[in-house]
């Protein structure tokens, strides 16, 4: 078991309990408050007072700069008060995954002392590495460009202050509007739905992408709708690629019931908070700030993340969802706060996220990897059926459907296998 957060564990002679020393208070005290402006410069002043916290060291300071609003309003904000600031930035080769303009764009505007680095990583090299630093089955495949960030910054600085939790308070993310539109598909047949949505999913990406997957939400509850927005693949081609064995081994799992109950449990009435307060429980710890951990203390540098201090998240958490998200603007009420800080351009830009070229490296360099991978006795194969990967993988190289996020979680399973298990028994480094 982990440690939930905002737990201690207290030992007692010979005893231990597991003791809560925190907890937000998700959907109390919300009030309707019309007046923006005063929201958001509470707003910009509990967020300055989190920078300035996290900025008393007796070491070397930076901050990790993306082209996101979140790292540059922390930029901005540290300007104001601080001698010229250190800035670390990572992008690729294909622009289509670059953010080294955007971020480079605010670093020259303020004029901190900004290093940047393209990644070109010898991915053979590297996801051993992370399989081993991260200890456990880990799938987000940002944590490659971030363990570089990191290793990058290490060089310059000791602590680093980054954007983390942003968007888990002020609704960034496209799956919200997703599960806003897929609670109104509740009363559409569950079978219309679903063949609709496995025309459209034929598609590689864009509209008709997304638009299946809100499509094959039809007919289930608000709460089951959002865990099957943060699954890599529909619970149809999960069931579809299990071992007989393994099926018997689980019978009965539900692999979202723990994000249904935690959605059900915070369930105040209002979705964009509710959405917001399940990703707060679930999906900052168990992938955002366990990867940026990782990826910095692996490296000997410390991350404070302003955004996820608590006076701030428990403001933030008392707003009503559509100061957030308002008429498909995400984070609305945060960005009127930081309109006379970030430039109109910074403001309005398009999320993009720490997106990777995975389907690049599935077709190049990781494709003998991935093949070895489905075709041999591994753990891999003993819970998923070969044939049916190996038709997922065959699909992916082809073009006929993208596989690429499927893919890396398969691969990063094999490869925590490897490094971790022998025989049934979990091993050391």
């Amino acid at each position: 078991k982990k440690m939930p957060p905002g737990h201690r564990l207290v030992v007692r002679d010979s005893h231990f309990s597991l003791d809560s020393y925190w907890s937000l208070k998700e959907g109390h005290n919300q009030h309707e408050i019309v007046n923006t402006k005063e929201v958001s410069q509470q707003l910009y002043d509990l967020l300055m007072e989190a920078i300035r916290i996290r900025m008393v060291s007796d070491v070397p300071i930076g901050v990790l700069l993306s082209g996101g609003i979140d790292s540059n309003a922390i930029v901005a904000m540290m300007n104001s008060c601080t001698r010229q600031i250190k800035t670390f930035t990572v992008g690729f080769e294909d622009e289509l995954y670059d953010e080294r303009r955007e971020a480079r764009f605010l670093a020259d505007r303020l004029d901190t002392d900004h290093h940047e680095m393209v990644i070109k990583p010898d991915v053979l090299d590297i996801l051993p590495k992370l399989a081993c630093a991260y200890d456990e089955p880990f799938a987000d495949p940002s944590a490659v460009p971030s363990y570089y960030v990191a290793q990058m910054a290490r060089q310059h600085v000791t602590v680093v202050l980054n954007g983390d939790g942003g968007d888990e308070n002020f609704a960034g993310y496209g799956t919200y509007i997703q599960g806003i539109v897929g609670s109104r598909l509740e009363s559409i047949p569950s079978k219309l739905g679903g063949f609709l949505s496995k025309i459209l999913d034929q598609k590689k990406q864009g509209k008709a992408k997304s638009l299946a997957q809100i499509l094959a939400l039809s007919g289930k509850s608000r709460a089951r709708n959002f865990g099957h927005l943060r699954r890599v693949a529909t619970l149809a081609v999960t069931e579809s690629l299990l071992t007989n064995d393994y099926k018997e081994l689980i019978h009965g799992f539900d692999s979202i019931s723990h994000l249904v109950e935690c959605y059900e449990r915070l369930d105040r009435g209002d979705i964009v908070n509710t959405m917001l307060a399940v990703d707060r429980e679930t999906f900052l710890p168990d992938d955002l700030l366990f990867k940026i951990d990782i990826a910095t203390m692996s490296h000997g540098l410390e991350a404070r993340s302003p955004f996820l201090d608590h006076h701030f998240v428990e403001f933030a958490a008392k707003l009503p969802g559509h100061l957030k998200l308002n008429r498909w603007r995400k984070k609305y009420i945060l960005k009127k706060s930081l309109k006379d800080i970030l430039p109109h351009q910074v403001l309005q830009r398009r999320k993009r996220g720490f997106d990777v070229p995975v389907n690049h490296w599935l077709k190049g360099e990781l494709k003998d990897l991935c093949r070895d991978t489905i075709s041999s006795k591994n753990l891999v194969t003993e819970l998923l059926q070969a044939d049916k990967l190996k038709e997922m993988f065959n699909d992916h190289l082809t073009g006929r459907q993208d596989w690429g996020r499927f893919l890396w979680a398969v691969l990063m399973l094999h490869l925590w296998s490897e490094a971790y298990m022998k025989k049934g028994v979990i091993i050391g480094r």
